[in-house]
């Protein structure tokens, strides 16, 4: 009966042990190793389980398996924007969103393979409250995560998710106008193998005439490409006219970067655009990457500015930074 008793306890004991388990930082959060798809379970976003943005995006990486970076900052619950097809050979992409220390969110998409493992892949993205981000909920926004009222948002600009979302498919339609092959805007911090660390493209359009900037920065030399494309528009077509490339020295470089630095992309101005053959002038301006110059980092991810007008101050100084570029 003793030896019964001891046994009893002992299990009990151990089930106790097993029940308590690790001690997790959020309801989001799940055991090491777990894999769990919940769009039930809200992700927590608040500074007790912000991770810190530096250590995150240096150890991120496309093509990584998520465990990796779970391993580092914990393991959390997964969304799907459609239903979950939980087979690991689905090829089905899921997302987690982890508060980063300096205000921002990190969204990480991730993708299983063939294997059962599950990558995370180049949609990744760390995003601000104006941040357009694809393939999520609607209530996942980071405009939603971060609180922002709907009257703050119409006040700050302008419905920004919503038109901003609405420009970004007007800009990837432009490139496609143009010929241009979307750039990844993803960086060599983020991917393996990227051929640049941070890169910038610009179109300015203006009349019956469109110019292309492109610019890219490697953080293993000190030249980097400087591209200009220039376009005629005739029987709503854009013709290539001309195509300029230059090496540049990051030095350079920097006072557009310090610029991109201390912009505010609240003040950008958002227009809807319905219709390419309407939009006869603008600047679109992506930036997405960083780089660092003499220990100073420059940072800007996804940062995507639209003005209706060529001669918006906030806007119109990128064109002229990178036009001066090109000119010396």
């Amino acid at each position: 009966m003793k030896k019964l008793l001891a046994l009893v306890l002992s299990c009990i004991f151990v089930l106790l042990l097993a029940s308590c388990g690790e001690e997790l930082p959020a309801s989001d959060y799940v055991k090491k190793g777990k894999i769990m798809v919940d769009n039930t379970i809200p992700f927590v976003i608040d500074d007790s389980v912000a991770i810190d943005a530096i250590e995150a995006e240096s150890s991120l990486r496309v093509g990584m398996r998520y465990i990796t970076f779970a391993a580092k900052f914990g393991y959390k619950i997964f969304h799907s924007k459609d239903t979950p097809i939980l087979s690991p050979s689905s090829l089905f992409t899921y997302y987690t969103v982890y508060p980063l220390n300096d205000g921002r969110l990190l969204y990480l998409h991730i993708e299983p393979n063939n294997k059962g493992e599950y990558i995370i892949d180049k949609y990744s993205v760390i995003a601000d409250k104006n941040t357009y981000v694809n393939n999520i909920l609607a209530w996942d926004a980071p405009y939603v995560l971060m609180n922002v009222s709907a009257e703050n948002r119409e006040k700050d600009f302008l419905n920004g998710i919503e038109k901003s979302s609405l420009v970004y498919s007007t800009f990837m339609k432009l490139e496609e106008a143009l010929g241009l092959s979307s750039v990844n805007y993803i960086p060599s911090s983020f991917a393996n193998g990227s051929d640049w660390d941070m890169a910038v493209r610009m179109i300015y359009l203006e009349n019956e005439t469109a110019d292309v900037f492109e610019l890219k920065m490697r953080s293993d030399t000190t030249s980097h490409t400087l591209t200009k494309i220039t376009y005629s528009y005739s029987n709503g077509e854009f013709v290539k006219k001309e195509t300029e490339e230059k090496t540049i020295e990051l030095e350079k470089v920097v006072p557009l970067l310090e610029k991109l630095k201390t912009s505010n992309v609240d003040n950008s101005v958002y227009s809807e655009i319905k219709d390419l053959a309407t939009l006869d002038k603008g600047i679109f301006f992506f930036a997405d990457g960083g780089i660092t110059y003499e220990d100073e980092r420059y940072n800007s991810r996804c940062n995507f500015i639209y003005s209706y007008t060529t001669t918006d101050t906030d806007v119109a100084d990128y064109w002229t930074a990178l036009n001066n570029l090109f000119g010396e």
